[in-house]
């Protein structure tokens, strides 16, 4: 429902200085059917607001519109009876005559830029660089030959349209082969177009050319030669030769822009141009020029025509300086990098559009990849060289969102004094538009497309395209009229959206020329922005339905009308003037709770702003992968292995990771000096290198990190994939069990790999003391391990001690003296033995340690030792046979004892004893 008059006042436009006018009347239409908002900008909706005074003109009237007698149209409204003229009106000299200057501007300007561009690129660099605009063709330089520099400006001519150049190569060794390489229009075409628009406005606004049907024809007339002359001109510098293949000039080869994507694309940009020159002739006579012509019918028109076209030119103008900034500052930063910007002609205006989708969101497609702005953020993240690029997109996305914010407040200025198209009703056509423009953009106007593979805009853009385009109708809709009616200082920036009067000769030159009058009878000039008429009389067209008719006498005023009419320059300080039933007597201010919804919803456009800038901010910083290597470096640096841990697990057991606690970082073994060099890319990896000091040398390291998701749904979670571990190998004797590493017990259970005397361990990046248990049985000097040597390893020097010969030699006596307790000849198990020729005729032996052997030799490495000579005596008692008497006797056993042994903390253990 629309507000009340009283609820919802309209500003009323400051008048300037007076000049001798035209009287005109200020009315409101009647006619309750939408009008055509690109074609008739004086048709005007029914107005359900007050309107608003409008200033006087600034300049006098345009001369009277050319007669169009002569030139009757074919279907002109209000002549039923008549006969189509439409081939008649082709024969008309005038008509002839805008087909050939339309034709000749348009074909000059494209073909004098593509010389120009075609002397930039032998400006810029060598032939094999020009020949990178036509693509990766093989044998290209043999194809631009002694004519190369016209040959390449026809080519640029034709790539330039949008076109296409094919090549072919054929052998009798070879099977044929071929490519066809096109790129997006460039200033070539954009060239064609206006140069075509030119020309035939030029001599159509002085002729009275009917737009319909015979301007559409003569436009098609116009693109049909442009492609004619461009494809002749493909066909007349193609190129072909031979080269040498296995020593012979076997293959022929061929280069030719003389393609149907050449003639479609020349025709279509040549038919666009002539036609908007046609249109702009019939709806806006009044400039001395197409460029003026354009000008005024933009700030004529209304509704959603004015909206896109707004849209249009501030995108452009915007994003156009921000595209020179950044090239300035490319070419500042890299001095080779200057010549590259010669190419622009054909980098324009593609260039300019990729970078508007880019930063809004889109994406584009090369190769079965898809770039966009969250392409960049990850690459950001994974190198700093990217994160200035991440930057300069978040701002230009934040310009971008201010843009479209600037656009919904244009229009909703223009609203206030034309509330024709005010409403969601009207918030879809926009949109509508803007979709349909990228689309033929994506698939016309901007992508390369290269043996077989093309490189534009994803299709989804059109759509994100319309939402934005949608954002800006819906803050036009919502906080708009109510910001722009509290900036009042602001008011200049936005009174240029507002709609300008059609001066009544504009209005009879367009209706003559069969244009569209079906509210001719209500449609007043200036009722596309305050319902000025430039009858030179008052309406007396009906009031809009709802108003009455002492309503509508009230706002019947004399206002000046000229073209072009002076816009409002300031804010409006008076409401206008309203009928006495209903007129408040001043301009009611905005109520708290419009205020606080302003404030709430630039609060909230704020906040986001903020949220995105800090995000990003902090994924740069503190979530940024460089910043998760600096803490894990800093952890061991600090000696606070438990937290490094943390950081990362360096997957082993609790037992394994013995030494990658915080009992091992003693000061004086851990690194220092940590600094980090540098980041670089692997694939989806990122690497951060640094350096350090150990040992008082100065040594380098790596660790790669991934992106493992999201922290908190925002920030970048950078993991590193693999703890800075190195190993350390230590020989150890068997006789030792444990030994301490920087001060912390460990055996063969806590080592990462082990074999029978060869511990390896996992330890950080340090210097590792290690030393024995200290024991009874031997001493060890302390060595030590820095991990940054090549030779992590390290063997455990044990001395023995004399307490280690005395308990083996004890142990020995006592092993002996067991053995000797047997009264076996044989005793099992023992050194010694008595031989018996037979077991009953000997009896009652009993053994006795006459010489116990001493220990000689040690290994420790092995465990191994050796003994000196041991004697065992034995007494018995014999008989010769059964009847014979028994008769005592003695003997001795000598033997030898080799033997291991191991320790098991302060127990020694004889393992194994040979004799």
């Amino acid at each position: 429902m629309q507000p009340s008059v009283q609820e919802q006042p309209v500003p009323q436009p400051e008048a300037p200085e007076q000049e001798t006018v035209l009287q005109e009347t200020v009315v409101i239409a009647t006619s309750n059917t939408e009008s055509d908002a690109s074609s008739d900008a004086s048709a005007v909706e029914p107005a359900t607001e007050p309107i608003p005074q409008m200033p006087k003109p600034a300049t006098p009237p345009p001369a009277d519109p050319p007669s169009v007698a002569a030139m009757p149209d074919a279907g002109m409204p209000g002549q039923p009876g008549q006969s189509p003229q439409l081939f008649t009106n082709l024969k008309q000299p005038a008509v002839a005559r805008s087909i050939g200057v339309s034709l000749g501007i348009g074909i000059g300007a494209a073909v004098a830029l593509a010389l120009i561009t075609a002397l930039f690129f032998t400006m810029a660099a060598s032939s094999s660089l020009q020949l990178e605009m036509l693509g990766d063709i093989p044998y290209a330089e043999s194809l631009l030959n002694g004519n190369s520099f016209l040959t390449l400006a026809i080519y640029l001519l034709a790539l330039g349209m949008g076109g296409s150049a094919n090549f072919s190569a054929s052998s009798l060794l070879t099977s044929s082969m071929g490519a066809s390489v096109s790129l997006p229009v460039s200033l070539i075409g954009v060239a064609l177009v206006v140069g075509a628009a030119f020309g035939a406005y030029r001599v159509a606004r002085t002729t009275a050319i009917a737009y319909r049907w015979t301007g559409l024809a003569c436009s098609a007339l116009v693109g049909l030669a442009s492609a004619a002359v461009v494809f002749a001109l493909g066909l007349l510098f193609s190129t072909s030769g031979s080269v040498d293949v296995l020593g012979t000039s076997a293959a022929s080869i061929s280069l030719s822009s003389a393609t149907f994507g050449t003639f479609f694309m020349t025709f279509l940009l040549g038919t666009l141009g002539a036609s908007a020159g046609y249109a702009l002739a019939q709806y806006a006579y009044d400039a001395p020029h197409v460029f003026a012509a354009c000008w005024r019918w933009a700030h004529r028109t209304r509704g959603w025509v004015r909206t896109v076209v707004d849209a249009a030119w501030i995108y452009t103008l915007w994003f156009g300086a921000l595209l020179v900034v950044l090239l300035i500052l490319a070419v500042l930063g890299n001095s080779e990098s200057a010549s590259a910007l010669l190419t622009l002609p054909v980098l324009l205006p593609a260039l300019l559009y990729y970078l508007i989708a880019f930063v809004s969101f889109g994406s584009v497609g090369a190769m079965g990849q898809s770039f966009s702005f969250a392409t960049v953020n990850n690459l950001a993240a994974m190198d700093e060289s990217m994160a200035t690029l991440r930057n300069v997109m978040v701002v230009f996305l934040i310009i971008f969102v201010i843009a479209t914010v600037y656009i919904g407040m244009r229009t909703a200025a223009r609203n206030m004094y034309d509330p024709a198209y005010k409403g969601w009703q009207h918030s879809w056509k926009a949109p509508v538009a803007m979709l349909v423009i990228w689309l033929a953009a994506t698939y016309l106007f901007l992508p390369v497309r290269a043996v077989g593979q093309t490189i534009g805009l994803s299709p989804t853009y059109a759509l994100i395209a319309a939402i934005w385009m949608f954002g800006a109708e819906a803050v036009a809709l919502t906080f708009g009229e109510q910001a722009v009616r509290a900036m009042t200082s602001l008011w200049k920036i936005f009174v240029g959206a507002t709609v300008r009067p059609t001066p009544e000769t504009v209005t009879a030159h367009r209706i003559a020329c069969g244009g569209p009058q079906r509210k001719a009878a209500a449609a007043a000039t200036m009722g596309t922005a305050a319902g000025v008429s430039v009858s030179g009389s008052p309406s007396a067209a009906p009031a809009a339905p709802g108003t009455s008719a002492a309503a509508s006498a009230v706002y019947s005023q004399t206002a000046a009308s000229a073209a072009p009419i002076t816009q409002p320059t300031a804010a409006p300080a008076t409401a206008p003037v309203f009928p006495a039933e209903s007129a408040p007597a001043a301009t009611k201010p905005m109520s708290a709770k419009q205020k606080r919804n302003i404030i709430i919803g630039c609060s909230i456009g704020a906040a986001i702003v903020a949220l995105l800038i800090t995000v990003s901010t902090l994924n740069a910083t503190v979530f940024s992968p460089k910043s998760a290597a600096q803490e894990y470096l800093q952890a061991l640096e600090s000696g606070n292995y438990d937290q490094a841990q943390s950081i990362v697990s360096p997957q082993l057991t609790k037992d394994q990771s013995a030494l990658l606690t915080s009992k091992a970082a003693h000061e004086t073994a851990r690194i220092s000096n940590v600094h980090i060099t540098g980041t670089q890319n692997a694939g989806a990896s990122k690497t951060v290198s640094f350096t350090y000091s150990l040992n008082g040398s100065s040594h380098d390291g790596s660790v790669t990190l991934v992106n493992e998701g999201r922290k908190f749904g925002v920030f970048n979670n950078w993991e590193i994939t693999q703890p800075l571990t190195h190993e350390i190998t230590i020989s150890v004797p068997p006789i030792v069990s444990s030994i301490k590493v920087n001060g912390v017990p460990v055996s063969q259970e806590n080592a990462f790999r082990s074999s029978d005397d060869t511990w390896t361990f996992k330890v950080y990046p340090g210097a590792y003391e290690i030393t024995a248990d200290d024991s009874d049985y031997y001493s060890a000097a302390p060595v030590t391990i820095y991990t940054a040597e090549q030779e992590s390893a390290s063997v455990l020097k044990v001395t023995p001690s004399s307490h280690l010969e005395d308990e083996i030699n004890t142990q020995i006596a006592n092993y002996l003296d067991t053995c000797a307790k047997s009264t076996d000849s044989e005793p099992q198990g023992c050194p010694f033995s008595y031989y018996t020729w037979s077991s009953s005729n000997y009896r009652n032996f009993s053994w006795k340690i006459s010489q116990y052997p001493k220990v000689e030799n040690f290994n420790l490495s092995s465990g191994y030792f050796s003994a000196s000579k041991g004697v065992a005596d034995v007494t018995y008692e014999y008989r010769y046979s059964y009847s014979s008497e028994w008769e005592p006797d003695d003997s001795s056993s000598t033997f030898y004892l080799i033997g291991t042994f191991e320790l098991e903390g302060d127990e020694l253990k004889i393992t194994e004893l040979n004799y």
